[in-house]
């Protein structure tokens, strides 16, 4: 009798225990799903965050800042959609899946965005170091602050029509203003005529470019 007391002790024990992981993994699984939500939300606050301080910087230095050359802002963009077109995984074999999962896609699209604010960040930082030099004349300064504001205008056009596209159902879209056209990289391996003409809605609206200028990229 004490034997058997003992086994059910044992299994009760075991289902106990069991029951106590199953919770436990249930509880992690749903833990781990607002985390790709959160990171992104950062990311987007992070960028929003630096663009209003490179504003409060433009005007804050108007009477210190010196020229920053159009060409070093260009290259902005340019290093970023280089960086993300060097990025972008290529199959070995004929019919191997390259970037469509939508972790794949996320991931493509974090890096390049990463990218673009490293190089962007280091140009202010330029800026900034230029701004405290007082030997300057006044037709440089004024050069120096339309750069700025330049750079700025551009960085929130970019947020605003990223976040209206991710707001449509376009995830881990990344788009780019260039002197002469507007780089819009698409998390999805096809879209249809609709979804390009409501792409091109969203980008023209946001960015004030024409939509001759709009290069729409899926992730293949």
């Amino acid at each position: 009798m004490k034997r058997l007391f003992r086994k059910n002790q044992i299994i009760i024990t075991s289902l106990a225990i069991m029951i106590v992981i199953a919770g436990y993994l249930n509880f992690t699984a749903d833990q781990t799903k607002p985390v790709k939500q959160e990171a992104a939300a950062e990311t987007a606050e992070k960028i929003r965050e630096e663009n209003i301080q490179a504003e409060e910087a433009a005007a804050g230095a108007e009477a210190d800042i010196t020229s920053f050359p159009d060409e070093d802002l260009a290259s902005v963009s340019a290093e970023a959609e280089s960086t993300a077109d060097t990025e972008t995984p290529e199959g070995e074999n004929v019919g191997e899946a390259v970037l469509t999962s939508s972790a794949s896609a996320g991931a493509f699209s974090a890096s390049a965005k990463l990218n673009r604010e490293q190089v962007r960040s280091k140009n202010e930082a330029s800026l900034l170091e230029i701004i405290n030099n007082t030997d300057i004349s006044e037709d440089m300064k004024a050069d120096a602050i339309a750069s700025m504001n330049r750079m700025t205008d551009r960085a929130e056009k970019e947020l605003d029509a990223e976040l209206l596209l991710e707001a449509k159902g376009f995830k881990d879209s990344v788009v780019s203003i260039n002197d002469d056209s507007v780089d819009v990289i698409v998390g999805a391996a096809e879209i249809t005529d609709e979804q390009k003409a409501q792409i091109e809605d969203i980008v023209t609206r946001k960015t004030e470019r024409n939509v001759s200028d709009i290069v729409i990229t899926t992730m293949e």
